[in-house]
């Protein structure tokens, strides 16, 4: 009964977690730069030997908050996830190494989600959709 409730609004499912995604994101890299980008360089970045260690900062806060909001809008998705996942691979395995489950699970989680629409792309409700040749067309409109 649930299923045949629900099938018509599957289609909507990987918009709202790409919207999740990204707002986390953004998040995440708006509290890097009130934080000040120069102590999460001096501070996190440099002590993973990722030199020069401001550039990396600014190269992570960029992709946070200015990639979160392209996967938003559905904008260079695909590239985007790309480097999330490097992103999050880097966190996972170097910056946090032996950290335990319970360090990492929220990186897990993000990783897995860059994994999904490195794969997936941004479908409907998206301007990647909306510019794309090969797109159906039912993903191009914001109606449907």
């Amino acid at each position: 009964m649930l299923n045949r409730w629900m099938k018509p609004y599957a289609k909507y499912a990987l918009i709202w977690i790409r919207l999740a995604f990204g707002i986390g994101l953004m998040y995440h890299g708006y509290g890097k730069i009130i934080g000040g980008v120069a102590g999460f360089a001096t501070g996190m970045v440099a002590n993973t030997g990722f030199a020069p260690a401001i550039f990396w900062a600014w190269a992570v806060t960029l992709l946070e908050l200015v990639g979160g909001a392209f996967l938003i809008v559905g904008l260079l998705t695909r590239l985007v996830s790309l480097a999330l996942i490097i992103e999050f691979l880097i966190i996972i395995f170097v910056v946090k190494q032996g950290a335990g489950l319970g360090r990492i699970e929220l990186d897990m989680l993000y990783l897995g989600m860059a994994l999904t629409f490195f794969f997936a792309g941004a479908r409907r409700w998206s301007l990647d959709a909306l510019f794309s040749p090969e797109a159906p067309p039912e993903s191009k409109s914001v109606l449907k």
